[in-house]
């Protein structure tokens, strides 16, 4: 089972910072052998939990760990596959209090483990967790444990520089030293420098964003959340028509697949199409009535529809229609 961060930083969520960030599994294998009980678990029987959990078959799974938490109360694997599980039925079925234990449970495998990396790792998981619950603080809390633990761990560096920078007064050189601290120690880290583009992007720093976007894009041409990225460098650094050339010729599956649709309505905007940015917002929220987002790009959108009517008057009709779109989303009318 893997696990992704949705980043709030933007109205869009951008994922490749964590794209690496899978919930370990297992992953103290081997060293089970702590705390007051020397016993562990049976490996196949716990491999076979996972693939029932893998396939969500939940209680089929929560059966195998049941029992091997009966042999085995402290072997960190056990402990960490029952929090999976319980993470797995808040994510489908938003089972109250499911998220803390998975969060408790994911420590609780952290403290019984005595391998560093793999200690780490669920550290790691129960902060993914806590930042899906807007536990910012604990999170960034238990990252820097999970570092100080293991300093040159990548995943770590990469995800507590991903949280760090969704906080509102974030230290962003603490963001970029840590990026820069994962290039040095494995210079082909793609999610690092995509989040210095992002960073460079979110201070006004666009030639050098345009730059490292079009550095990376040269070995992934065909990457989507680059090709978004860049889209958004050149949108907000005045140039929207390239923009719009960069995501005119995305198909519109991959568009929504790749979360393109509020950059592209923003793009819109920006180029004066006032109509066409709400024709392609309507056509995404008719087609997918119950994605999340929304509400949240129609009131940047709204914002943006503002601004143009600022700069131009004739586009105040444009902002007032899409002051309606936010007003029917939160139920308004």
């Amino acid at each position: 089972m893997r696990w992704f961060l949705n980043s709030k930083m933007s109205p869009f969520p951008f994922p490749l910072l964590v794209m690496a960030l899978g919930v370990c599994s297992g992953c103290g294998s081997g060293s089970a052998e702590s705390g007051a009980s020397h016993a562990s678990a049976d490996p196949e029987a716990l491999r076979a939990a996972s693939v029932f959990l893998d396939t969500g078959k939940y209680d089929e799974a929560q059966a195998i760990v049941v029992r091997a938490f009966e042999v085995a109360p402290r072997d960190p694997d056990v402990v960490s596959l029952r929090a999976e599980i319980d993470l797995a039925r808040w994510k489908r079925d938003r089972a109250q209090g499911k998220a803390q234990l998975a969060i408790d449970g994911f420590l609780l495998a952290a403290e019984l483990s005595q391998d560093a990396s793999s200690a780490a790792a669920y550290q790691r998981n129960a902060a993914v967790v806590m930042s899906e619950l807007g536990q910012t603080q604990q999170a960034v809390s238990t990252l820097r444990a999970a570092r100080a633990a293991v300093p040159d761990d990548l995943q770590t560096m990469l995800f507590l520089a991903q949280v760090l920078s969704s906080e509102a007064d974030a230290d962003l050189d603490e963001v970029r030293s840590l990026y820069e601290s994962v290039l040095v120690l494995d210079a082909q880290t793609y999610p690092a420098e995509v989040g210095l583009a992002m960073l460079d992007l979110q201070t006004g720093a666009f030639v050098a964003a345009r730059e490292r976007i079009a550095n990376l894009r040269t070995s992934r041409p065909n990457d989507r959340d680059l090709r978004l990225l860049h889209a958004r460098v050149e949108r907000l650094s005045g140039r929207p028509e390239v923009a719009l050339g960069l995501l005119s010729v995305v198909s519109e599956p991959d568009r929504v697949a790749a979360n393109m649709t509020f950059e592209y309505a923003a793009a819109l905007l920006a180029s004066g199409r006032w109509l066409d940015a709400e024709l392609a917002f309507d056509i995404h929220s008719a087609t997918n009535p119950e994605d999340p987002q929304l509400l949240d790009w129609a009131q940047a959108l709204h914002g943006l529809a503002i601004g143009a009517a600022r700069r131009d008057p004739e586009a105040q009709p444009s902002a007032d229609r899409w002051a309606g779109r936010v007003a029917r989303l939160r139920g308004g009318g």
